[in-house]
């Protein structure tokens, strides 16, 4: 067959076969197979002829895309936590900043103080100072270990596979109770298998 152009698929029933034939003698050899079997695709190469003949240019890349994540979190009368209803926080997601924002004047005036988790209330923001005497929004770097935080040898990148629920860190608000809206902007990754 010469050489063909095609538009649209190229089709077979049974499969494709990469074959060279010997110029002196006319011989055809299969150098591999490319065909599907029950169960999944194969492609198989021809160890007795020359086997890695059919190149597949695999390249695994990481992908980046910048996301947002964001959850409403109350804290009662008489606590200090409070946490986020469900986990929503996504796998992959490295959060870079934190916009908190303090929906509710409370009674006592109290800062809130971290971000994070049950199992680690600071994973994203350590040590924050925002008044609850104003409904205010301040945006605050993610210093926690599931952030950009630091281990004292430079700066790490902690990702959680597993999310937990947001949780919100602050001084008893009163009796007003308090509504804190925390907003992450961060990246979401993946890894992906082109083939050219």
């Amino acid at each position: 067959m010469a050489n063909t152009t095609f538009n649209g698929p190229v089709r077979s029933e049974n499969g494709f076969e990469s074959i060279v034939k010997n110029t002196s003698t006319g011989v055809v050899s299969k150098l591999a197979d490319l065909h599907a079997e029950t169960g999944g695709n194969s492609v198989v190469a021809d160890a007795a002829t020359k086997a890695g003949v059919l190149l597949l240019s695999s390249i695994a890349t990481i992908g980046c895309v910048m996301k947002t994540y964001q959850a409403t979190v109350t804290v009662a009368n008489g606590d200090t936590t409070g946490d986020e209803a469900i986990i929503g926080f996504p796998s992959n997601y490295i959060p870079m900043f934190c916009v908190v924002t303090n929906n509710t004047v409370t009674t006592s005036g109290g800062n809130i103080t971290d971000v994070g988790t049950a199992a680690d209330p600071n994973a994203y923001v350590a040590g924050c100072v925002l008044a609850t005497s104003a409904a205010q929004s301040q945006i605050f770097s993610c210093n926690g270990l599931n952030g950009i935080g630091s281990n004292g040898s430079g700066t790490v990148a902690g990702i959680p596979v597993t999310p937990d629920e947001i949780r919100v860190t602050m001084a008893d608000p009163g009796l007003s109770a308090a509504s804190i809206t925390v907003t992450f902007v961060g990246f979401s990754f993946s890894t992906t298998l082109d083939i050219a």
